[in-house]
């Protein structure tokens, strides 16, 4: 599902910024990152990048900020 999300915005012209704990969905957006200079990808939550990775257990999260260059 991220990997159709990613292409889908990347396909529009925006930027994506992907953060993925623990790294878990990176083997899915592999073939983006060889492609696109408009993604990126950190294997780590923004959460986890202010307060540590805690326990570390848990479901893994992903979220996903895209933003577009275009003009108003």
């Amino acid at each position: 599902m991220i990997y159709l999300f990613a292409r889908y915005y990347l396909q529009l012209g925006w930027h994506v910024l992907i953060y993925d704990q623990g790294g878990s969905h990176q083997s899915f957006l592999e073939p983006l990152l060889e492609q696109s200079s408009r993604l990126r990808y950190f294997p780590f939550t923004v959460f986890e990048l202010l307060f540590g990775d805690g326990s570390g257990a848990g479901p893994a999260a992903v979220g996903a900020i895209i933003w577009s260059e275009a003009s108003h």
